[in-house]
């Protein structure tokens, strides 16, 4: 199962090994070690298979992961891990006996929940590790129990969540002056839906995950949605309900990430009531696309517009998968000419479109096909065209 995937194309998650016991993975998406599987080991304990307990949870852009895994002792404890360093245990807090980690900012912050609860629940308590040395501290980043923090940006604003089994609320945590703390408060919902489960975050602030109206359970008829801050100081914000594939939706619907130029991914059930992959835009919350993954979802979105996730085989296991939602475009001259090569999906078609100013209409120079996921293109214009800027546009399939 793919997790998370950061800006540079690495991907963590947690995959069963040749022993048949559930390990968090390390995997490279990029460069010369590409896909090749880092196995980020254990805190001691013994691992049963496809234990979704034991999970690389998020990478940061300096390659430092977090998670959690079970210790010799047996509970659940929050970890680090770094190519140097290895792994790290995170400990939990007195007189708690376990923990989890569940996102972190490229400054090293560290966010969870500890406790005394085998996983998040009723004796938990949301918590932050704020890098101290060559270590972190542990901090509560709340009073109330049966709290999680989830995610966290690098202006240090959290996204997290109480109760979330049975009347689940979006929480945020605001960071005060000099580093003093965080402050905390409810994200409220819209009308009809009493509930909402807070589940990423993106730099601008903003908090994706699902509503539950007041007829529904938790999970079973969860709507996707989006939180925007409001304007000025207690500001409450504003939460606008996603698309989803079925009308009136049907089944579970989850919006589990977002990255910072408005893309949103996670799952919805279709008419049948089979779940699938599926993202969002911002700015056009009414629509939504599928990934073309049943039985998958979509966990993760870097800022390249790669989506880590999971879907099932037709054999019924269960496998990681990434895809791109548009093409990586890099460019080069080459005899005096400009060459784009463009990398995306297998037999996709693309339009490649120019402009001189990124006021001007794009316009069309060329079409290219990318049989085996990558196409080169080269501009036909004379070399004294002037500065362009260029852009490939999905044609279909």
């Amino acid at each position: 199962m793919a997790w998370y995937v950061n800006d540079a194309g690495d991907v963590v998650g947690m995959g069963d090994n040749a022993q048949g016991n559930a390990h968090p993975l390390l995997v490279a998406t990029k460069g010369s070690a590409a896909f090749q599987v880092i196995d980020l080991g254990t805190l001691g304990g013994e691992e049963k298979a496809m234990d979704f307990t034991v999970i690389g949870m998020a990478i940061n852009n300096q390659g430092l992961v977090v998670g959690h895994a079970h210790t010799a002792a047996g509970p659940l404890h929050a970890f680090a891990w770094t190519r140097d360093g290895g792994m790290v245990d995170l400990g939990t807090l007195e007189p708690g006996t376990s923990s989890a980690a569940m996102g972190v900012n490229d400054r090293g912050v560290i966010v969870g929940w500890a406790g005394a609860s085998s996983f998040w629940g009723p004796d938990t308590v949301a918590v932050a590790w704020i890098p101290k040395g060559n270590g972190w501290e542990l901090t509560k980043l709340a009073d109330d129990l049966n709290t999680s923090a989830f995610a966290i940006n690098n202006a240090g604003q959290i996204i997290g969540g109480y109760d979330m089994y049975n009347q689940p609320k979006g929480l945020r945590w605001e960071p005060l002056p000099d580093g003093k703390g965080w402050r905390m408060q409810t994200i409220e919902t819209p009308a009809g839906f009493p509930f909402f489960y807070a589940d990423a975050s993106n730099e601008a602030g903003l908090g994706a995950g699902w509503v539950v109206p007041t007829d529904g359970s938790t999970f079973t008829k969860s709507i996707p949605a989006v939180w925007k801050p409001g304007d000025g100081p207690g500001s409450t914000g504003q939460v606008t309900v996603l698309a989803t594939l079925a009308n009136p939706a049907k089944g579970p619907n989850y919006a589990d990430g977002m990255n910072d130029v408005g893309d949103i991914v996670g799952l919805s059930s279709d008419d049948s009531g089979t779940q699938q992959a599926v993202a969002w835009r911002i700015g056009a919350e009414g629509t939504v696309i599928s990934l073309g993954l049943p039985g998958g979802e979509g966990l993760s979105v870097n800022n390249w517009g790669v989506v880590a996730g999971y879907g099932s085989a037709t054999n019924g296991q269960i496998h990681a998968f990434i895809v791109r939602l548009r093409p990586e475009c890099q460019g080069q001259l080459s005899n005096g000419k400009f060459q784009l090569t463009i990398t995306g999906s297998a037999e996709a078609h693309y339009t490649i479109e120019a402009c001189s100013d990124l006021r001007s209409p794009w316009l069309p120079i060329g079409d290219v096909t990318a049989s085996d996921g990558t196409v080169t293109f080269t501009d036909p214009s004379p070399a004294d065209v002037g500065a362009r800027f260029y852009r490939a546009v999905s044609a279909g399939p």
